[in-house]
């Protein structure tokens, strides 16, 4: 009896079971398609086996062309006032070009080297405000020092300190001034710090967003500095010679370029984690080769795209010089100098340094990254010294 009764209860779970099934409802194709993928990236992302390759360069390479790149745009600005004042070119137009070029690779690179130090742990970000901010202030400070106590004091002595003449080479060398990198690098690392780090005492829950639209003071800041160099280039604002040190130096494609790399890193550790990876699965990602390639592999995807926005907005000014027959010598005060336009397209130069470069790989001495920046400084001052000497020796012939 009881067995009879046992075995028409399994034969309604059965039925029921069954029912159950039938009532399911099947996957879509888009679902079907949506989960496939996943699945494929699940397994990419989860893979235990690394791949082999890894960049030779660390970020400390990469610091030490910044700063040699660095030192060549300070050649090119003395380059350049020699020419002004003495009609002295000695790099020639190909040397000057050249080294131009290679320095407004400066700024990416201490990018990409920070970047990549933060991403594995090595420097916090507080490091890099400190660092960049005093750097930022130095520079700017630095070279209003070093005109009031030696440009302004060599024109006292001369006899040349009256006010007409003052203002006009004040003028001429305010644009020549506008080299602090670290303007650059300062809203970069304020923008990154906003919109990644998140606060233990303060803009806790719902007030985290009002943290995060800080984001916005750096790009304002990159925006304002972009517009007063335009205003005061095309004569429409007339601005002290003491505020070009402490704008920046790029135009906003470059700056925009690292927001997007940094907004896709964001979104992609939440997208990851919506896959099912938990924290510490993509933190442990974040130490692989594989990861360090990616990264390389997507910021030259927007590198790129960054080029060919660059590149449309230069056939504009073409055509725009072209239509209101504007002298061709001034294109390049105008469109490249004064607006920016082609600064974006040096950065394929940037490409090899990106896929030769692993921001995994470290040093066991960290002693020598403490030099690192002393000896870049060193070098920079050793090319005013020895620029300033040789504008002398010109200037007595």
């Amino acid at each position: 009896m009881e067995e009879t009764i046992q075995s028409n209860e399994n034969n309604v779970q059965e039925k029921n079971s069954t029912e159950q099934v039938i009532e399911e409802k099947p996957l879509d194709k888009k679902a079907l398609k949506r989960e496939k993928r996943y699945n494929k990236i699940r397994n990419h992302l989860f893979k235990e086996n690394d791949i082999k390759y890894e960049g030779p360069l660390s970020y400390r390479y990469l610091r030490i062309f910044a700063w040699i790149f660095l030192a060549f745009g300070q050649i090119v600005l003395l380059n350049s006032l020699s020419e002004s004042l003495l009609n002295q070119n000695a790099l020639g137009p190909f040397g000057a070009s050249a080294l131009s070029i290679l320095s407004s690779l400066s700024t990416p690179l201490f990018i990409i080297a920070s970047f990549g130090m933060v991403l594995n742990k090595r420097r916090k970000v507080f490091d890099y405000i400190l660092l960049y901010g005093l750097a930022y202030l130095g520079v700017g400070l630095g070279f209003i020092f070093f005109y009031l106590r030696y440009v302004n004091g060599l024109f006292v002595y001369l006899g040349v300190d009256k006010l007409p003449f003052i203002t006009l080479f004040e003028g001429f060398l305010s644009d020549k001034v506008q080299v602090n990198v670290f303007a650059d690098l300062f809203s970069f690392v304020l923008f990154h710090f906003f919109l990644n780090y998140t606060p233990n005492k303060f803009f806790k829950g719902k007030l985290l967003i009002v943290f995060r639209l800080f984001t916005l003071l750096p790009i304002l800041f990159i925006l304002t500095s972009y517009v007063l160099k335009i205003l005061a280039a095309t004569n429409q604002i007339s601005m002290p010679f003491y505020i070009f040190p402490f704008l920046t130096t790029k135009s906003p494609i470059v700056f925009l370029v690292f927001v997007l790399a940094d907004l896709w890193i964001k979104n992609r550790e939440k997208w990851y984690l919506r896959l099912g990876a938990s924290k510490e699965q993509y933190n442990e990602y974040l130490k692989t080769k594989r990861n360090s390639l990616h990264v390389s592999i997507n910021l030259t995807i927007i590198i790129l795209i960054s080029i060919l926005f660059d590149v449309l907005l230069l056939i504009i000014a073409v055509i725009y010089f072209t239509a209101t027959n504007l002298p061709v010598e001034k294109f390049g005060d105008i469109a490249i100098d004064t607006f920016g336009v082609g600064q974006a397209i040096t950065m394929l130069l940037t490409v090899p340094f990106i896929f030769l470069y692993s921001y995994k790989r470290k040093h066991k001495d960290t002693r020598i990254d403490l030099l690192i920046p002393i000896v870049g400084i060193a070098l920079i001052v050793l090319v005013y010294v020895e620029g300033i000497y040789q504008f002398i020796l010109e200037f007595l012939k």
